[in-house]
């Protein structure tokens, strides 16, 4: 009888140890598919966070560049009023020249 109970004991034992085995185990297999899921979504948070990096910075450029094209306009204007002086005085230096070279060879 004594043979029994210590047989009992010791299968009771393994199936414990069988059962601690199984634990782990299924405790490993958790840790793992948790690390898995963090990973996943840090790397979507990381690719959220990109985007809207992305789209931030579009916006600012957008704001930017309505800021500036008024600016931008009114630069190219007065390019354009300057040449356009410049273009004025060189005509009427000619007409001067063209007046003094007639007035000249008509008083001959």
């Amino acid at each position: 009888m004594a043979k029994e109970v210590v047989k009992q004991v010791i299968d009771v034992e393994r199936q414990a140890e069988e059962i601690v085995r199984q634990a782990q185990q299924k405790a490993n297999e958790i840790l793992k598919d948790a690390k898995e899921k963090a990973d996943a979504i840090i790397k979507e948070a990381n690719l959220k966070g990109s985007q809207i990096y992305k789209e931030i910075i579009e916006n600012f450029e957008k704001e930017g560049q309505k800021e500036a094209q008024p600016i931008y306009d009114e630069a190219n204007k007065k390019v354009d009023d300057i040449k356009n002086i410049g273009q004025e005085k060189i005509e009427q230096a000619i007409k001067m020249v063209i007046e003094r070279v007639v007035n000249s060879h008509g008083d001959s």
